[in-house]
C-alpha cells in the first residue's frame, strides 16, 4: 500500500514537472465521481487487431482472434474518450496486437492526455520511429513498456521473429535522445524480457543496456499460453523456449507473483470493433458485454450484463479465468509445468 502511494506523488510530480498538472486534477475528480456513479478506473483500448511480427509464444495472436474490424478509427476512439473521461484515470493502447501499425496512434495519445488520462503503451519498438517516437512524447505519452526479450542479435531476433536487432537499436537510441533534447521525464520506460533458453544468459547485459538507455527493467520467466493447444506443437514450444525445473531455478527472484487479487473489476477492454468485454484475457470475445460504438459506455457498464459479471470477476469464475495469471488453479501454469518436464535436454 506504501508503495502504492509513493509511486502516486512520484507520479504526480512528474506530472507537473512536465507540465501535466491536469492529469494530477483529472485523477481526483476521476475518484470522486466513481465513488458517486461507478465506472472502471483503467480501460484496455485496442487500436488495431494486427501485428508486423509473429513470434511463436504470443499470447493474443492476431491471426487466432476475430473481429469484425480490425481497426479503430480515431473518431471513434474520441467517442469512447469522451464516454468514459468522467472516471476514467489511465487508458492502456494495446492489446491484440501492434498498436504503432495504427497510423494515428500518436493522435490518440495526444487527444486522451488533452483530457487528463494517463496513458500507456507496450510495443515491440520496430516500428518506433524518430518521429513517431517525437510525436509520442510531446503528444504526453506516460508509460512506454519496450518488449525487446533480449541483449543481443541472436536473441532478439530469434525471440522477437521478424524483427532486424540493428533497426530495432536505432529506434531506441533515438527515442531517448529525443526525449532528452525535448527535456521530458515521460513516458517512464520499461524495457521487459521473458526469460527463455535463448537469452537466458543474457540478464546482466540486459539490465546494463536498459540502464545505459535511460530505462529500467521488467523481467519475468516466460510460459507457454493458453491458446497454444489451438493445432500448436506444445512440445517443439516447450524445448524451444521454456526453461526446465533446473535451468528456470536461477530466476526465481525475478518471476512476478502474480497470484491475488483480480482488479478487472475496476477496468474494462475494448476491442478495435467496439466489443466491450470484462478482461484482457477474453480474447476471442465470449463475454461480450455491448458495444462502444453503439452505447454510451456508461449504460454498457450500468446494464444488467455487465453489473451480474462482475461478482464473476472478482471471484475469478468466469470460464476464461481458468488460465489467468492470477488464477493460482491458472492452466497455464500447468502447461508449462508439464512441457518443461518433458523438454529435450
Amino acid at each position: 500500500m506504501l508503495r502504492k502511494v509513493l509511486r502516486f506523488w512520484r507520479d504526480a510530480l512528474l506530472d507537473i514537472l512536465d507540465g501535466d498538472a491536469h492529469k494530477v486534477l483529472h485523477r481526483f475528480a476521476a475518484d470522486v465521481y466513481r465513488a458517486r456513479y461507478g465506472g472502471p478506473n483503467k480501460l484496455h483500448i485496442e487500436p488495431i487487431a494486427a501485428c508486423n511480427l509473429h513470434c511463436e509464444f504470443c499470447s493474443i495472436p492476431p491471426p487466432l482472434i476475430k473481429r469484425e474490424s480490425r481497426f479503430m478509427s480515431l473518431e471513434k476512439f474520441k467517442k469512447i474518450v469522451d464516454d468514459v473521461k468522467p472516471h476514467c484515470v489511465v487508458m492502456a493502447l494495446y492489446l491484440g496486437g501492434e498498436s504503432l501499425l495504427h497510423p494515428q496512434l500518436p493522435e490518440m495519445v495526444a487527444y486522451a492526455s488533452k483530457q487528463g488520462i494517463y496513458t500507456e503503451l507496450s510495443t515491440n519498438a520496430t516500428l518506433l520511429t524518430p518521429e513517431v517516437s517525437r510525436k509520442l512524447i510531446q503528444g504526453g505519452l506516460d508509460s512506454i513498456t519496450l518488449s525487446i526479450d533480449g541483449a543481443s542479435k541472436a536473441s532478439v531476433e530469434g525471440m522477437r521473429l521478424g524483427s532486424n536487432y540493428e533497426n530495432l537499436m536505432h529506434n531506441l537510441r533515438e527515442f531517448f535522445r529525443i526525449k532528452r533534447e525535448l527535456g521530458k521525464r515521460k513516458p517512464d520506460a520499461s524495457f521487459q524480457l521473458l526469460v527463455s533458453k535463448l537469452n537466458k544468459d543474457e540478464i546482466a547485459d540486459f539490465e546494463a543496456m536498459a540502464k545505459g538507455f535511460g530505462g529500467h527493467t521488467r523481467i519475468r520467466t516466460l510460459g507457454l499460453p493458453t491458446w497454444v493447444g489451438e493445432g500448436v506443437d506444445l512440445k517443439a514450444l516447450a524445448d524451444k523456449y521454456i526453461l526446465g525445473p533446473e535451468e528456470a531455478a536461477p530466476f526465481a527472484g525475478y518471476e512476478i507473483d502474480r497470484e491475488g487479487p483480480c482488479t478487472f473489476d475496476q477496468r474494462s477492454v475494448v476491442f478495435a470493433d467496439g466489443r466491450v468485454v470484462p478482461c484482457c484475457f477474453d480474447i476471442h470475445g465470449a463475454h461480450v458485454m455491448g458495444n462502444a460504438y453503439l452505447k454510451p459506455f456508461h449504460e454498457i457498464w450500468s446494464g444488467k450484463t455487465y453489473q451480474q459479471t462482475l461478482p464473476l470477476v472478482r471471484a475469478k469464475q468466469l470460464d476464461i479465468c481458468e488460465g489467468c495469471d492470477l488464477n493460482p488453479k491458472r492452466s497455464d501454469a500447468k502447461i508449462k509445468a508439464q512441457y518443461s518436464s518433458q523438454a529435450s535436454p
